[in-house]
């Protein structure tokens, strides 16, 4: 018999994947061309159909599954998951600091304009 994790997925399966990814692409783009939303709210719904996007990539085009993917692949995903945060921590980090350390000379009235 072939292990889960080996057996080969259905072309539905793709398919299903394909469909909510374009809706998951189309809502927040939607949401920023005709910003009818406030901004805080939608960037909460943005990112939280950002995780979703995820989700879908993992489990449909990945073929990532608790019960049918080795511990190995869980392991090597929990890794990639704590170095894509804390890379992505310290990129906002860097771009926060940055744009604390250079507005206020911009916006400032003494810098003869």
């Amino acid at each position: 018999m072939i292990p889960p994790y080996l057996q080969r997925p259905k072309l539905s399966d793709y398919a299903y994947g394909f469909i909510l990814a374009v809706l998951l692409t189309v809502i927040p783009f939607g949401l920023v061309a005709y910003g009818d939303m406030e901004k805080v709210p939608a960037l909460i719904l943005i990112a939280a159909l950002a995780a979703l996007q995820l989700g879908v990539q993992l489990r449909y085009f990945m073929h990532f599954s608790t019960h049918r993917t080795p511990a190995e692949a869980r392991w090597a995903l929990g890794l990639a998951l704590l170095m894509g945060g804390i890379f992505l921590g310290g990129c906002l980090w860097v771009m926060i600091d940055l744009n604390h350390r250079m507005m206020p000379g911009m916006m400032g009235t003494g810098m003869g304009h």
